[in-house]
């Protein structure tokens, strides 16, 4: 799952390298320390729920519809989540779009591996077991990308799944058929998700015999490879991926867990701040979060 990051040379792979080594990297952060994370939730009224998400100068829109359907027979008393990213050509301006492409759709079966752990959720989804469920249809289009695109693809999935409100249904069985009839129940009742399970992402990226987190589009592309552990809120591990053409060196991904473990209530918290304040700062348009193109680095 890594980003479509720019060529760099030899001198400067080195010069990243060594910064990260030395607890001094080129934006002034320590290995271990993240970019602040911003949150606009409810951007889009005509969604089910929405969030914009900004870390660095990474932004991403995560849209979120729900639609009935039938639970697998596999899975009888789960819902279903559909979920797809998309990096519009527009906002990479590649004329080539390839490999673009090809980065959006690891990128899909990630969200989609780690949100199919969130147990909790998919139960929520569910309206009576083996006849009638909510879907979820996840949309995330990538509008800027300068490194940790996975992590702050899943904050913003998250905060969306977070604020999604469903209405509050009964399921009928009619008479003398199989059929069953969905019906409203009485007023404007609405039930929230279950959200405690589902997790946020931790991607750490090696460079040698050391690491980092929240690396940049640079950093990235100088990097040897990465591994990214989703983390529930209690810590537990559901989900690693690994990413990057070298091979991890001895016990790299226990040690990616264990970092990122380590870093599980700090992640959670800055969540949470996030979400709360976007909350503060209540209805906003997304320019409020996303400045122009001409304000972006140059990547």
């Amino acid at each position: 799952m890594s980003a479509v990051a720019p060529t760099v040379s030899e001198g400067e792979r080195a010069y990243v390298q060594a910064s990260v080594a030395s607890q001094a990297r080129t934006d002034g952060r320590t290995a271990l320390e993240r970019r602040p994370l911003e949150l606009l939730q409810g951007p889009l009224a005509s969604a089910q729920s929405s969030c914009a998400a900004r870390r660095g100068n990474t932004h991403v829109l995560a849209v979120i519809k729900a639609a009935l359907a039938q639970p697998t027979t596999s899975s009888p008393t789960l819902g279903l989540i559909d979920s797809a990213v998309e990096w519009p050509s527009v906002c990479h301006g590649n004329i080539d779009g390839r490999q673009f492409e090809d980065v959006a759709m690891a990128l899909s079966a990630g969200l989609q591996d780690a949100l199919n752990s969130s147990t909790a959720l998919l139960k929520s989804l569910c309206l009576r077991a083996g006849e009638k469920c909510w879907k979820l249809n996840i949309d995330v289009t990538i509008l800027h990308d300068d490194g940790c695109l996975f992590d702050t693809m899943m904050a913003a999935v998250h905060a969306a799944l977070s604020s999604t409100a469903l209405p509050v249904v009964d399921v009928v069985c009619n008479e003398g058929t199989e059929e069953m009839t969905v019906m409203l129940a009485g007023g404007d009742e609405e039930t929230e998700l279950d959200v405690n399970d589902t997790p946020l992402t931790a991607t750490m990226f090696m460079f040698g015999d050391a690491f980092a987190f929240d690396c940049t589009s640079e950093e990235t592309v100088c990097s040897d490879c990465h591994v990214s552990v989703s983390l529930q809120r209690s810590g537990n591990v559901c989900l690693v991926t690994k990413g990057g053409d070298a091979v991890l060196p001895g016990n790299a991904a226990n040690v990616a867990q264990q970092e990122c473990k380590a870093a599980c209530q700090a992640i959670f918290q800055e969540f949470d701040a996030a979400i709360a304040e976007s909350k503060r700062k209540g209805p906003q348009t997304l320019p409020s979060l996303f400045p122009s193109a001409s304000s972006y680095s140059s990547t």
